[in-house]
C-alpha cells in the first residue's frame, strides 16, 4: 500500500508539474525551436584608389603609349606625338573622379603638363637645363601621384 500511494504521489506530482508551470522547470540548456540568429556577411571594403583606378585607367595606357612614342621621336617630328600628349591630358582633366582622389588626379595632370612642357621646350631647341628641368618635375610629380594612390589605399570608402 505504500508503494501505491508513493506512485500515486508522484504521478500526481509530474501531473501538477506538466500541466501548470512546466514551462518554467525547462532547463537552460535545452535547445528550443528558434533559429540561432544569422551573421550578415561583412562586405569587402571599397578604397578610393580602386574607384580612381577604373576611372583613370584607360587615359594611363593610352599616356604611357603616346609617352614611348613622343621619346622615340626625332626633335623635328614631335609635333604629331606632343599634340597627342595634349589631347590626352586635356581628356584626364575633364574626367569626373572621386572627390576623395582629386588631390591624387591634380598630381596626375600636373605630371603630364611638365612632360609636355619638357617636350615643347626640347622641340623649340631650349637649353637641355631648362628641358631637364620640365622632366625632373614631371617625374617629381608623378612619383607624388604614386605616393597620393598609396594614401587612397590605406583608408576605405565609408
Amino acid at each position: 500500500m505504500n508503494r501505491s500511494l508513493l506512485i500515486a504521489l508522484i504521478s500526481s506530482v509530474l501531473f501538477v508539474l506538466a500541466g501548470c508551470g512546466a514551462e518554467q522547470m525547462v532547463p537552460t540548456d535545452v535547445p528550443t525551436n528558434t533559429p540561432a540568429p544569422t551573421r550578415t556577411p561583412t562586405p569587402e571594403p571599397v578604397f578610393c584608389a580602386d574607384v580612381y583606378y577604373e576611372v583613370v585607367e584607360p587615359i594611363l595606357g593610352r599616356w604611357d603609349d603616346a609617352m614611348a612614342i613622343a621619346d622615340s621621336t626625332a626633335r623635328i617630328n614631335l609635333a604629331g606625338p606632343v599634340s597627342t600628349l595634349q589631347e590626352i591630358r586635356r581628356e584626364a582633366a575633364s574626367l569626373d573622379v572621386p572627390e576623395c582622389a582629386a588631390k591624387a588626379h591634380e598630381g596626375l595632370i600636373e605630371a603630364m603638363e611638365h612632360y609636355i612642357e619638357g617636350f615643347l621646350a626640347f622641340m623649340a631647341d631650349k637649353p637641355d637645363s631648362i628641358v631637364d628641368v620640365q622632366f625632373d618635375l614631371g617625374n617629381d610629380k608623378l612619383e607624388n601621384w604614386g605616393d597620393y594612390i598609396q594614401e587612397l589605399y590605406n583608408s576605405p570608402i565609408e
